[in-house]
């Protein structure tokens, strides 16, 4: 019987142990190499099988599949670019870059800035005073015809963020910036010329990858001067955007080296947002983590793996992306298709004005991001959503209006997914009560579930609840009535009852009249 080291007292005896079992079971795995190594010699297919089955598993093959991803022949996607915002660019128009940085820089974040400068042969770097706003500063190269003002901002005497803002109508993009070295910091590196670079934009191949590659590709000039053999290279790679600059150096006509010209930093959008600079009442198209955030929740991760609920997350500020110079995408589609996958039918455009949590609703500091789910069998929805700051009444303190206008919403989605699209119905009486204040920018839940049918008429009862996380969240547990109970470390902010009734498609026809 094998002697277990955790049982030996005396320390030098039990590391004689340990470093015998451990040389004994190196040399078992070399044994096993070996053994292998020698049949797959002999036969060649045992090793492709062998390779198949041990696929490493890397965050590239572990991430999620991204709906957005762009086919290189989307005719619908070309046909959009061509009239959005970096169209004039791409139709002639020259890069004309006014640079600069936040009020009082640190010596090292201008000479970052005169740096990075040099990767833009049309930059132009201008102190910033102390009296200007960014806004000004947009208003002010508006009308001296700049094409893109750039700002990069520093923290704790540190270059640590960029934004760019495409002029004259947008969009705006803010960058987080790291791992920055300077051209005098990479050992071996050459010395930048004027030519005008190459430019090359890896894996930029989703709807928010197209934006952000079109607005670096619009900074730099439309025709390269492949004299000077400089490159700069934006790749894209797990939601970071590595920038490096070279300079091919050709050997023997047949090898090439490439030469470092710098500076080298890294990227991560933070947001991209409609229109120029606007932080206040900006309108954002999107923005980074609040989704993750949101699906990482304890309850979010309970409901997606759960076989009882059926999932789909809204992504409010994503939406815009795929309609970028159309009028015609609604946020409300997320939702429309939630119900055409649970129902099962084909035209979703009636129900795309039956939700408050549409266009209205949605938005930066108003919903967004949420995850809904339902339940056919407890006739229960649950939607988690993250509010912000638009939806106060009192100072971060919710709107006691949203709070019945969510619920009221929820019992709508809850109705027409219980009554499986035989018919549409209307709110007849609603009566709601506050418990507690509601604390925003939060994550809030939303509860819906249908306490008794008497032929028309649907009674539904509902909760508005803070979310329990980390060592306060418990497993929820469903009651015989359809309610769920989130657990003693869920605050209740309202509850809601309504008597929904069922109604025909020409009597809806006749109330427009």
């Amino acid at each position: 019987m094998p002697v277990d080291p955790k049982d030996i007292r005396n320390k030098m005896k039990r590391s004689e142990v340990v470093n015998k079992l451990r040389m004994e079971k190196a040399r078992d795995k070399l044994k096993r190499r070996m053994k292998t190594r020698k049949e797959e010699e002999n036969n060649p297919e045992l090793k492709e099988e062998r390779l198949a089955a041990n696929v490493p598993q890397t965050l590239e093959t572990l991430r999620e599949e991204d709906e957005t991803l762009v086919a290189a022949d989307d005719e619908e996607v070309f046909a959009s670019e061509e009239t959005d915002e970096f169209a004039s660019y791409f139709n002639g128009t020259p890069p004309k870059i006014l640079v600069t940085t936040s009020r009082r820089a640190n010596p090292d974040t201008y000479e970052f800035a005169n740096e990075f400068c040099t990767i833009f042969p049309d930059a132009q770097f201008v102190k910033r005073g102390p009296q200007f706003e960014v806004k000004k500063i947009v208003e002010l190269a508006i009308g001296r015809e700049y094409t893109d003002v750039i700002v990069i901002n520093e923290d704790k005497k540190k270059p640590n963020a960029i934004t760019v803002i495409h002029l004259p109508n947008g969009p705006t993009a803010h960058f987080k910036l790291s791992s920055v070295k300077l051209n005098k910091e990479i050992r071996g590196h050459g010395t930048v010329g004027a030519h005008k670079p190459e430019l090359i934009l890896n894996n930029f191949n989703t709807r928010l990858g197209h934006s952000i590659g079109r607005m670096f590709a619009s900074l730099f000039p439309h025709v390269p001067e492949f004299k000077g053999r400089q490159v700069a290279t934006f790749h894209n790679q797990r939601d970071f955007i590595f920038f490096r600059r070279h300079r091919y150096i050709f050997k023997d006509g047949k090898r090439c080296d490439l030469q470092e010209l710098g500076p080298r930093f890294t990227l991560k959008l933070k947001w991209l947002q409609k229109g120029t600079f606007d932080t206040r009442y900006g309108d954002y198209e999107w923005i980074f983590k609040t989704a993750r955030e949101v699906q990482n929740l304890p309850l979010s991760q309970w409901l997606m793996q759960s076989t009882q609920w059926s999932t789909l997350p809204f992504r409010p500020l994503a939406v815009p992306l795929q309609g970028r110079g159309s009028d015609e995408v609604h946020p409300i589609s997320t939702t429309s298709a939630f119900l055409k996958n649970s129902l099962n039918v084909e035209d979703e455009s009636r129900y795309a004005n039956h939700f408050l949590r549409g266009d209205t609703l949605y938005g930066q500091n108003k919903i967004e991001y949420g995850l809904q789910a339902f339940s056919r069998e407890h006739r229960s929805l649950v939607n988690i959503v993250r509010l912000g700051t638009g939806l106060s009444g009192h100072d971060r303190i919710g709107h006691g209006g949203f709070a019945a206008a969510l619920l009221d919403s929820c019992f709508g989605t809850l109705f027409m997914l219980a009554a499986e699209g035989r018919y549409l119905g209307v709110t007849a009486s609603l009566t709601v009560d506050y418990r507690a204040g509601m604390p925003v920018p939060a994550d809030v839940c939303a509860l819906a579930w249908i306490e008794r049918v008497e032929g028309r008429k649907f009674y539904l009862k509902g909760e508005l609840r803070s979310l329990p996380s980390g060592a306060e969240f418990q497993e929820p547990e469903q009651c015989d009535d359809g309610k769920i109970q989130l657990g003693s470390g869920s605050v209740l902010y309202t509850e809601a009852r309504a008597l929904f009734l069922s109604i025909e498609s020409k009597q809806i026809e006749q109330l427009r009249k």
